[in-house]
């Protein structure tokens, strides 16, 4: 594991760690500590506001170390690589997206999941976004999706990637980006459920940035990131209203 021990080893980290463990660190907030406190609502949409506003203010106070940083990722887009993007897009998200609903309607985890519909209803109760369930499920499906590859990959990941190599930022990066769904699926299944589910989300970070890293661009994981989250909708669609 070669870690760079530059000038810049502090901006990388600075820019990295908060990116890295808040997500985590906010959940616990919403979904454990204050789970019954309408404080929840305030921290889980002050999360996707730093979620949003992160990769921005980093660039701003660091944006030569950035600019380094991605230089190799900025290439200039071409109708090759647009369409390479779309390929690695639709069949990675369509052959994960199978496999999520394939769990959900034939495994006893899907199960699992379906016997503990009215706590995940009244979470999102609690949280405000049932009575605009399908709104809420387009704007996290397309927009939040690329809001989430610009953070993860781009920030997270690019950042990892510089100080580390590239497999262990993938997997890292991956673990991070498990973190906080870990710490909310254990209020809803079992601990082994949850480490499984969150193996599955660690597994779509790695693959995300090994389309980011091999295409070079943030399209192909975003198509990919986009199709899983409108499966996950789908099965959130039958959890709160059948």
């Amino acid at each position: 594991m070669r870690i760079a021990r530059d000038a810049s080893y502090t901006q990388h980290l600075f820019i990295c760690l908060p990116a890295a463990v808040i997500p985590c660190i906010a959940s616990l907030f919403y979904f454990k500590w204050y789970s019954d406190s309408a404080f929840a609502q305030h921290i889980y949409f002050g999360t996707k506001i730093f979620t949003c506003t992160w990769p921005i203010v980093a660039y701003m106070l660091y944006r030569g170390t950035l600019s380094s940083l991605h230089e190799d990722v900025r290439e200039s887009v071409t109708g090759d690589r647009v369409r390479q993007g779309i390929l690695y897009g639709v069949v990675s998200g369509a052959v994960v997206s199978a496999f999520i609903l394939g769990v959900y309607f034939f495994t006893g985890l899907g199960e699992l999941v379906r016997d503990n519909a009215s706590a995940i209803r009244a979470k999102a109760v609690q949280l405000g976004f049932l009575d605009h369930y399908y709104l809420f499920a387009a704007f996290l499906s397309v927009i939040h999706s690329f809001i989430e590859e610009v953070y993860w990959r781009w920030c997270v990941y690019g950042t990892l990637r510089y100080l580390l190599r590239s497999g262990y930022a993938m997997l890292f990066a991956g673990l991070f980006f498990a973190s906080h769904h870990f710490v909310v699926l254990t209020e809803y299944v079992p601990v082994w459920a949850a480490f499984f589910c969150s193996l599955g989300v660690g597994f779509g970070g790695v693959l995300w940035s090994w389309i980011y890293e091999k295409q070079k661009s943030l399209l192909g994981a975003w198509i990919s990131h986009m199709i899983i989250d409108m499966a996950i909708m789908y099965i959130g669609s039958l959890i709160l209203f059948q």
